[in-house]
């Protein structure tokens, strides 16, 4: 089926735009027509005082090569800031750095669309709690028709030191119950990629699942964000260089310059059973929040 996309313009003494549909598509038929009427719409357009070009808006369902970057966490202010929630963190420091809005809602999840290192990205935040973050991911993956390969899944790991990361392009979902949900709407395939950034385990024995819904103190804050701020670099170098390059220890600055990092350190867990997940939490803490122990 023939796609467009819509080239929105603003014209001088205008509050409104217009926006004028181009076709997305390899038929030369169809771009003959369209380069023929391109003249006649330039004089019109002139003839109206065109100020600028400001913003381009792709409508296909379909882009293809475009990326879905899913950071996991918990909705609410209640979690902002928690260990748990470091994969909105990462989607926020993405939107952030690209000025991307995430102020769009589908699928139960904050939604942004646009580029990331000159790639076409969409940036996506469940709102569901963490547990059922597959509503969000499978509904999105199946609408934008975005395969399991370029859905790229961020959350936390107990099992990686602080500030250290991981990315692998499939895996299991190492008793991560929002892993797990994503795995499940996806038709319980694993072949999707994913990048854990470590938050280490709690020490003294301390509750698991009380530790992961806890704000990081101002010493772990700041090695989190040199862990964050090097994520950004890595989501960069996965869009540009593509998956193992970045598994590689290759990364991709905000400048476009190339670097590379040694290999992440080992986890330093055990492995879990399946099922390990599952966790209630205290007091009015909802248990679809907590994903691990």
């Amino acid at each position: 089926a023939l796609q467009f996309q819509y080239t929105e313009t603003r014209f001088a003494g205008m509050e409104k735009a217009v926006r004028l549909m181009q076709p997305i598509t390899r038929s030369p038929a169809v771009h003959l027509c369209f380069r023929a009427a391109r003249p006649a719409m330039g004089r019109a357009l002139a003839s109206l005082g065109t100020r600028r070009t400001f913003k381009v808006f792709s409508m296909a369902q379909e882009d293809e090569g475009a990326w879905m970057v899913v950071g996991l966490g918990n909705p609410g202010q209640k979690y902002h800031g928690t260990r748990h929630n470091i994969g909105f963190a990462l989607v926020d420091s993405l939107a952030m750095s690209e000025g991307i809005s995430m102020d769009k809602q589908q699928e139960k999840a904050a939604v942004g669309r646009g580029t990331l290192a000159g790639r076409s990205v969409m940036l996506v935040k469940p709102q569901t709690f963490m547990n059922r973050s597959g509503q969000s991911v499978g509904a999105l993956a199946r609408y934008y028709k975005v395969p399991l390969e370029r859905v790229l899944v961020v959350a936390d790991d107990l099992d990686t030191p602080l500030g250290a990361l991981r990315l692998r392009a499939k895996g299991s979902n190492a008793g991560h119950n929002g892993m797990r949900s994503v795995q499940s709407a996806m038709g319980g395939s694993t072949a999707f990629p994913r990048l854990r950034l470590g938050i280490g385990r709690p020490a003294g024995g301390r509750d698991v699942a009380d530790f992961v819904l806890q704000p990081f103190s101002r010493q772990e804050r700041e090695v989190a964000e040199v862990g964050l701020a090097e994520a950004v670099d890595v989501v960069r170098a996965v869009l540009t260089l593509g998956l193992q390059k970045a598994i590689s220890g290759v990364r991709v600055d905000a400048q476009g310059k190339q670097y590379a990092v040694q290999a992440p350190p080992k986890a330093t867990g055990t492995k879990r059973k399946a099922g390990t997940g599952e966790a209630e939490a205290a007091s009015s803490t909802p248990p679809e929040a907590v994903a691990q122990v």
